[in-house]
């Protein structure tokens, strides 16, 4: 089957109505969102290699208070009761690795940055930065 060349340009092709198409109805514009910019709880420079931390994993877990409320704060002591407890915002986790019987885990790791997003926990308690 051979079909004819039509010169085509962008141009072209970005209007419809050239092409012989017309649209019912374009979707309407969403209206604009706007938000907040995330804040983080950084943990730089964590050694996943070093003495510390090369063999065992662990989490952490971050909490936010109202200022002046952190004396009369107690970190929960049931781990059960961990993911429901008041001021809680985030988890971040590190992979510590099998110490110096791996060869990855040790001459290979650099420290690394942990960042846990804990913006809607600062909504919550309505708090800011």
């Amino acid at each position: 089957m051979l079909i004819a060349q039509i010169a085509l340009s962008s141009g072209k092709l970005c209007c419809t109505l050239q092409q012989g198409y017309v649209y019912d109805s374009l979707p309407e514009v969403p209206p604009q969102q706007i938000q907040a910019p995330p804040v983080w709880a950084v943990f730089r420079g964590v050694d996943v290699a070093g003495r510390q931390l090369a063999k065992s994993s662990y989490t952490l877990f971050v909490f936010v208070l109202p200022k002046g409320t952190e004396a009369q704060w107690l970190p929960p002591m049931d781990p059960a009761l961990v993911m429901q407890a008041h001021g809680l915002a985030g988890i971040a986790t590190v992979f510590g690795g099998r110490g110096e019987k791996c060869d990855n885990c040790v001459r290979r790791r650099k420290p690394i940055t942990l960042r846990v997003n804990i913006t809607q926990a600062l909504l919550d308690l309505g708090l800011n930065r």
